[in-house]
């Protein structure tokens, strides 16, 4: 079986399943803002001094992009559900 997730741009690209990343060893369940804090600390300045971004650096931005996207998606549907 094969999962896909549909882009706002009508792009319909492969999705996996992931469990909700934790803070080790704290415990603490990742959300949405913390990724974006992330983002802001690693790639943020890089960007904003206009650095070349090597592979790896694509690679951590990807993986920031669809993990915060993910949560986005989950913290809604959980909000929804409240109300």
């Amino acid at each position: 079986m094969t999962n896909s997730f549909t882009m706002m741009s009508g792009t319909e690209i492969p999705a996996v399943l992931i469990p909700i990343p934790t803070v080790a060893p704290l415990g603490i369940v990742c959300t949405s803002g913390m990724v974006k804090e992330v983002w802001d600390t690693f790639v943020g300045p890089d960007q904003a001094a206009g650095y070349p971004q090597s592979g790896e650096m694509r690679t951590l931005m990807a993986i920031l992009r669809s993990v915060h996207h993910g949560l986005e998606v989950f913290e809604r549907g959980n909000a929804e559900d409240d109300q």
